[in-house]
């Protein structure tokens, strides 16, 4: 029951977009809506990369930012990382996607991104 939970949490979570720049009044990327001038921003927060650096949300500022929070167990998450990759190619330099592992172990993780190619 708690695997299924946290499969439709990161599927939710899949499905929100965050804009990290505040006062912007047009789309910075063709097609994928605009952005109001009360937009909110995220709160800011620090995880570490793959290589172990801190990344801070707010490096990405001014980018659209996919928070995908995902786990390598989640067939969901696994079927959903073609669909991201093909919109990270296409919006190269406009738009991130900051992965949040869901209760796997480094090794778990690390080795999926790995084996699913992610950027």
């Amino acid at each position: 029951m708690k695997r299924v939970l946290l499969s439709i949490v990161c599927a939710v979570a899949f499905a929100f977009t965050a804009m990290a720049s505040p006062g912007v009044s047009s789309s910075p990327v063709a097609g994928l809506g605009s952005v109001a001038d009360d937009s909110v921003v995220a709160p800011d927060f620090t995880l570490d990369d793959l290589k172990g650096k801190p990344l801070q949300l707010s490096s990405l500022r001014g980018k659209y930012v996919v928070l995908d929070f995902w786990g390598s167990w989640c067939i969901w998450c696994i079927r959903g990382i073609p669909k991201m990759k093909e919109y990270y190619a296409k919006y190269e330099g406009k738009f991130e996607i900051l992965g949040v592992d869901c209760n796997d172990s480094p090794e778990k993780w690390k080795a999926a991104v790995e084996e699913h190619a992610l950027p």
